[in-house]
């Protein structure tokens, strides 16, 4: 049984000005090229799953008012807290 590669290379083109972005980002702490394609790709992936979560439990239609008011009662979230003037306790 062979193991399982973790990761493999690949080579891809970009255009001059997202390079100088993914390598700026680097030089910056902000993580490695590499890293920063795989959590774009993280990202596109759990948007997806939620997107078809939403789907399973709404069909075509998108949560309407009622379904955001009950999930912020359900939360417990108030309104002040999209304009960040929620602080926590």
């Amino acid at each position: 049984m062979t193991p399982q590669k973790r990761s493999a290379k690949i080579a891809i083109s970009l255009p001059p000005d997202q390079l100088e972005y993914l390598k700026a980002a680097e030089e910056a702490g902000r993580g490695s090229v590499s890293g920063h394609i795989q959590q774009l790709i993280q990202q596109e992936r759990e948007a997806a799953d939620i997107e078809e979560t939403l789907r399973r439990l709404f069909g075509q239609e998108r949560p309407g008012a009622e379904h955001t008011a009950w999930a912020r009662r359900a939360l417990r979230i108030e309104e002040e807290d999209d304009a960040g003037a929620g602080a926590a306790a």
